[in-house]
């Protein structure tokens, strides 16, 4: 077989459609003929299974269906709705058809040996029940104060603030901590602002979160396409047949905490290494 320099085979081999002497042999062979940095290499090839290993998260489809059980241990708050509503966090585990993958340690849960994710309600005038059964959706159902039966889509405002916080992302914006139960509170709250179940004149003081969102996030009120930033809803049941509605929560699934598009932008600058190295040949 002839042996080929780096640049000789990218002008003979690269761009041919049938098999010429000297232009066999596997991708990892072709590419050790290639005299081409060993380190080079080796650290392209490491970060790429890095990026691959977390991507171990399952993909959500709306449709999917399983069930949990929920604590009330991070915090609560009230809202004077005039219907007495109550609201999360809700900490989910026994988790069947769900994963806390995506979630970052800030807000997942764990307490011996539950362990799941901490999540928060949608509707004032549904209650939660434990355990409960659900169907990954986009919209609440029935959809509460501010929807219809048909359902109420959540809002771009609401999907980003429960992604950033899901994503552990969440620490410091508008003064939120991921400790204290006013905290929870604060967010709970922002959540049923920006899906409308309540007015921001029955919030003592304003919600920071909130007006952080409306400030800060395009279209925040807008209606969120199907898993925008990776946030869903579980519509929920409080029997295994789903025929007795449930209050609604938030589910944030990203299936390879953005690798892939990390490997996309790693290939693209790894051709134009090769590249950029090819050209030095005929220097």
């Amino acid at each position: 077989m002839i042996q080929l320099t780096s640049y000789d085979w990218y002008k003979r081999c690269f761009p041919i459609r049938q098999p010429v002497q000297g232009c066999s042999g596997s991708t990892i062979q072709i590419i050790q003929r290639m005299r081409t940095p060993k380190s080079f290499i080796h650290q392209f090839a490491a970060v790429a299974l890095l990026l691959a290993a977390a991507s171990s998260a399952s993909a959500v489809s709306i449709g999917d269906t399983g069930s949990f059980s929920w604590d009330r241990n991070v915090g609560t708050t009230a809202v004077n709705s005039g219907a007495g509503a109550y609201g999360g966090a809700f900490s989910l585990y026994n988790l069947a058809g769900l994963e806390n993958t995506s979630y970052a340690s800030a807000a997942r849960y764990s307490n011996g040996a539950k362990s799941g994710f901490i999540t928060f309600c949608l509707e004032v005038n549904e209650f939660a029940v434990s355990p409960s059964h659900f169907v990954v959706n986009s919209v609440a159902m029935n959809g509460g104060v501010g929807g219809g039966v048909n359902g109420d889509p959540i809002s771009v405002g609401t999907a980003w603030l429960y992604s950033q916080f899901a994503s552990g992302q969440l620490a410091g914006i508008a003064g939120f901590s991921y400790t204290g139960a006013a905290n929870y509170g604060m967010l709970q709250e922002a959540f049923w602002l920006l899906e409308q179940e309540v007015a921001n004149s029955v919030i003592a003081g304003g919600n920071a979160l909130y007006n952080y969102v409306l400030a800060n996030i395009a279209n925040a009120t807008s209606d969120a396409a199907v898993g925008q930033f990776g946030v869903y809803v579980l519509n929920n049941y409080s029997n295994a047949a789903r025929t007795n509605r449930a209050q609604d929560f938030l589910y944030y699934n990203v299936p390879d905490g953005g690798a892939t598009l990390m490997l996309m932008g790693l290939s693209v600058g790894g051709v134009a290494l090769f590249r950029r190295y090819f050209v030095k040949q005929t220097a």
